[in-house]
C-alpha cells in the first residue's frame, strides 16, 4: 500500500528558519530578473531563456560556476549554479551571474567550448559593464567570505574558516607551519551527553544495600564470636542475644528484596 506524501509544514513567522526562506527567495527571485534583463539588453536572447539557476550549499570555495554540455544528439544543458552561502547581497549576485553568463555566452554564442578568460570572455563582460555600470565582471570570484567557525594557529597565526564545526584540534595541526596547533575561536554550544538511568534507579538511594550489609556483618560477628568484644559489652549482648537476632533476621529480609530491585 502506498503511503500518502505528507506536506512539509511551512516555518512560523519570525523565526530563524522562515528569515532565512524569505531571504533565499528574495535573492533568488533577484537573479532570475537580473538573467532575464543581461540576456534581452547584453546577449540579445541568444542564451537560452530557460537556463536554470541552480542555488547550492555545497559551493564553498567559488561564488559560481557555468555548466554547458552538448549530448552526441545535439542536445545542450546548460545551467548556472550560484553558492547560497557566499551570495549574500545583491552586489555579489550581480557581479557573479554576470561573470557566468559571460561564460555561457563564449560557448553557446560564439561556440568555442575552450574559451575561459581569453578575449572572448574580455569582450563580453565590457559589454555588460557598459550597460550596467553597477556591475563588475572580473576575472576571479574574490570575495571575503564569513565563516561561522574560525580556527587560529598559535603560532604562525594562520585563520581558518569552516560552515560547520568539522576540524578536531587534537587531530589536526596547521597546515602552513605544519606543527601549529589550532584554537578555536568561536564558543562551542555542544551539549556533554551524560548516563540515562531509569525511574526506579533514580529514585532508589543510593548505597542502600551497601549499608544494610556493612550493619549486618557487624552484628554477625558480634554475635558469632563474642570473645572478640570486650566482657561487659558480651554480657550485654548475651543478655539480649534474641533481640539481636530478630534484628538480623529483618536485615537478612531487607537485604534479600534490596538485592532483588
Amino acid at each position: 500500500m502506498a503511503r500518502t506524501k505528507v506536506p512539509l509544514k511551512a516555518p512560523r513567522a519570525n523565526t530563524k528558519r522562515a528569515r532565512e526562506l524569505a531571504d533565499l527567495q528574495r535573492r533568488q527571485d533577484y537573479a532570475q530578473k537580473l538573467f532575464n534583463e543581461l540576456n534581452n539588453v547584453v546577449f540579445k536572447g541568444a542564451l537560452p531563456p530557460d537556463t536554470k539557476l541552480q542555488w547550492s550549499k555545497r559551493l564553498l570555495s567559488t561564488a559560481g560556476k557555468a555548466k554547458y554540455h552538448r549530448s552526441r544528439e545535439g542536445v545542450e544543458t546548460i545551467e548556472i549554479e550560484l553558492a547560497d552561502k557566499i551570495l549574500d547581497c545583491d552586489e555579489r549576485i550581480r557581479n557573479t551571474l554576470s561573470h557566468e553568463m559571460c561564460h555561457l555566452a563564449t560557448w553557446v554564442i560564439d561556440h568555442n567550448v575552450r574559451e575561459q578568460h581569453g578575449k572572448l570572455f574580455q569582450n563580453w563582460a565590457a559589454q555588460v559593464m557598459k550597460k550596467r555600470p553597477d556591475i563588475h565582471v572580473s576575472i576571479k570570484h574574490n570575495y571575503d567570505i564569513t565563516y561561522p567557525f574560525e580556527w587560529e594557529c598559535q603560532k604562525c597565526a594562520k585563520v581558518y574558516g569552516r560552515f560547520s564545526n568539522s576540524i578536531n584540534v587534537d587531530e589536526c595541526a596547521c597546515g602552513a607551519c605544519k606543527d601549529g596547533k589550532l584554537k578555536p575561536l568561536f564558543t562551542s554550544k555542544r551539549k556533554v551527553d551524560t548516563p540515562k538511568q531509569s525511574r526506579m534507579a533514580a529514585a532508589k538511594p543510593k548505597g542502600t544495600f551497601q549499608c544494610i550489609h556493612h550493619v549486618f556483618l557487624t552484628l554477625k560477628v558480634i554475635i558469632d564470636s563474642p570473645s572478640t568484644r570486650p566482657t561487659s559489652t558480651v554480657s550485654e549482648l548475651d543478655s539480649n542475644s534474641q533481640d539481636i537476632e530478630f534484628i538480623v533476621d529483618m536485615l537478612t529480609q531487607t537485604i534479600a528484596s534490596t538485592s532483588l530491585t
